[in-house]
């Protein structure tokens, strides 16, 4: 687990199991005000799932997410309708764009209500 500065404003939980994605992601969340958690896909969160602001999953959620409170994004899953349908607010593809990648975040987050 990788956590970022002690004053960031937002939690997000990353599950992957590719170690330098989620390094990438961090770097681009915590400028952002985020603390970062880095787990692997169906390992133990530590903290209640409510207690993030975001959630990233990469590839295929192996915990149901279509009854929990953070805005969920969902990395390249093997199935885009499946994922949407299950609960996630964006799905997007990879290779991710650092830009594109974090203005579409900010989109999400805002209907949530937050800013960035």
């Amino acid at each position: 687990m990788v956590d970022s500065a002690t004053d960031s404003k937002f939690l997000a939980l990353v599950a992957t199991n590719d170690d330098k994605l989620g390094q990438l992601i961090a770097a681009m969340l915590t400028p952002l005000g985020f603390n970062v958690h880095l787990i692997r896909p169906g390992e133990s969160r530590g903290k209640h799932i409510n207690d993030f602001a975001l959630l990233i999953i990469d590839g295929d959620p192996v915990y149901p997410i279509n009854n929990i409170e953070p805005a969920i994004v969902v990395i390249s899953p093997s199935n885009h309708i499946a994922a949407y349908d299950d609960g996630a607010d964006l799905v997007i593809n990879k290779p991710l764009e650092a830009n594109v990648f974090l203005a579409r975040i900010r989109s999400v987050l805002r209907r949530y209500g937050i800013r960035l």
